[in-house]
C-alpha cells in the first residue's frame, strides 16, 4: 500500500516543473511574435490574437 502513495508524491512536483515549463515557453513565443511583429514579418493568426488581448489588458 505504501507503494501508490509513493508514486503520487514524486509525480506531483513534475506536474508543477511542467506548468512552470509551459508559461515559460508561451513567454518566449510572445516575445518572439513581438519581435516579428516590429521587423513586419508574418506571425502566426493565434500569436496575433494573444498580443492583441494582452494589449487590451
Amino acid at each position: 500500500m505504501s507503494v501508490p502513495d509513493n508514486d503520487q508524491e514524486a509525480s506531483e512536483p513534475k506536474k508543477e516543473i511542467l506548468g512552470k515549463k509551459k508559461s515559460i515557453v508561451g513567454r518566449l513565443r510572445r516575445h518572439q511574435a513581438e519581435i516579428a511583429a516590429k521587423e513586419g514579418k508574418p506571425v502566426s493568426k493565434y500569436l496575433e490574437m494573444q498580443l492583441e488581448r494582452e494589449k487590451k489588458k
